[in-house]
C-alpha cells in the first residue's frame, strides 16, 4: 500500500486517530530520509579554492571560489561554485541560494547589499549533478542530497566565530528551509516564495520544466490520471522540508508569501510556514494577484533593504 492510499484512509478516520496515523506516516518518511542523508560524506579540511581575482566594490571585495566535495549519490568528486563577498571585520555570513535556473542579477544585488551592510555574503552558484529533466523520479531526492551536501560543505569552510544565516528564493528557499532544519550552524533564515510538500509541488506546479516533466512521465509510465503520478512521487520522494522544521533546534525564520502563486502553489507556501510555527512568521506578503515571478522581482526591487535589515537585526 503506497502513501497516497494511506493518506486517503487517514482522512476518513476520526480526528484523533487521523492525527496519530499522519504522525506515523511523517515519521516513516523522515526515517527513510535520514537514511539517505546519512550517506553524505564531507571531506575533512575543505578549502575554498580561488577561481578569480578580487573585485573591489565600495568597501567590499568579491571573487569566484570553488569547493570540491563528494557527490552523495555517485561518491565521486562534486564541485560547488561560489561567489563570495567579503566585508572588512565581518562577524556574520549570509548564504544566498538562487532560484531554479541559476544565479541572476537579483542574487548579486542581495549579496552586494548584505556586504555593504557589514556582513559577508556567499552566493551558492551551482553544484554538479542532474542538470537535465530525468524521467526517473529518484532525481528529486538525489538533487536534494546534493544541495544539502553543497550547503554543509560550505558551512565547513566558514570559521566558527561567524554567525551564519541563509537566504533563498523559490527552489533556493525550499532547499534553504530544508537545510535550516537539518544544520545546527544555520541560525537565521529568510525565504521568498518557498514551499513544502514536494510531491504536490512537483505534481501540480505550472512551472515550465515541471509541467514538461509531468507530461513526459505520464507518457513514459502510461498513467491515465494524475493520481497515479502522485503515487509514483510519494514512493520516490522522501526528503521533505516539512518533516525537518526545528529538527536541529529553534531558529529565527521568516517567509515572503505570494497569494496568487501556481509555480510554488500558495497552499504549499502556507504548509511550509505552518510547519515552522504559523502565520506570524510571514515577513512580507506580495501585492494581491502577484504570481511567483512577480513576487520575486517585487521583493528584490522594493524590499532588499528590509531583507538586509532582517539579517542585521537577527543574525
Amino acid at each position: 500500500m503506497n502513501i497516497s492510499t494511506l493518506l486517503i484512509l487517514v482522512s476518513s478516520l476520526p480526528l484523533t486517530f487521523a492525527a496519530q496515523a499522519n504522525d506515523f506516516l511523517v515519521n516513516a518518511r523522515q526515517t527513510k530520509a535520514l537514511e539517505k542523508l546519512a550517506t553524505i560524506q564531507i571531506p575533512k579540511d575543505l578549502l575554498r579554492n580561488v577561481e578569480s581575482d578580487f573585485k573591489q566594490t565600495k568597501l567590499c571585495k568579491n571573487r569566484d571560489e570553488k569547493i570540491t566535495s563528494i557527490d552523495p549519490n555517485s561518491k565521486v568528486a562534486m564541485d560547488v561554485s561560489l561567489k563570495s563577498y567579503y566585508s572588512p571585520s565581518a562577524t556574520k555570513t549570509v548564504i544566498v541560494l538562487p532560484p531554479t535556473g541559476g544565479v541572476n542579477p537579483l542574487d548579486y544585488k542581495y549579496a552586494q547589499a548584505l556586504c555593504d551592510a557589514g556582513m559577508n555574503a556567499i552566493i551558492l552558484l551551482s553544484w554538479q549533478g542532474d542538470t537535465i529533466q530525468m524521467v526517473d523520479p529518484g532525481m528529486h531526492d538525489r538533487n536534494a542530497l546534493r544541495g544539502v551536501t553543497a550547503i554543509r560543505s560550505l558551512l565547513n569552510t566558514i570559521e566558527t566565530p561567524q554567525s551564519v544565516g541563509i537566504f533563498g528564493t523559490s527552489v533556493g528557499g525550499i532547499m534553504g528551509a530544508l537545510s535550516m532544519g537539518l544544520e545546527a550552524r544555520l541560525q537565521v533564515g529568510l525565504f521568498v516564495v518557498a514551499g513544502g510538500g514536494m510531491t504536490e509541488i512537483i505534481a501540480e506546479s505550472t512551472e515550465a520544466n515541471l509541467t514538461k516533466l509531468r507530461e513526459l512521465r505520464m507518457e513514459e509510465f502510461n498513467f491515465s490520471d494524475i493520481g497515479e503520478y502522485y503515487e509514483l512521487l510519494d514512493e520516490k520522494i522522501v526528503i521533505e522540508p516539512l518533516d525537518f522544521a526545528n529538527y536541529s533546534g529553534q531558529k529565527k525564520i521568516g517567509f515572503v508569501l505570494s497569494t496568487a502563486d501556481k509555480t510554488v502553489p500558495t497552499k504549499n507556501q502556507y504548509d511550509l510556514i505552518n510547519s515552522w510555527g504559523g502565520e506570524h512568521l510571514i515577513f512580507k506578503t506580495a501585492p494581491p494577484f502577484f504570481n511567483h515571478l512577480a513576487a520575486i522581482i517585487h521583493t528584490s526591487q522594493w524590499w532588499t533593504d528590509d531583507v538586509v535589515e532582517y539579517f542585521v537585526e537577527n543574525l
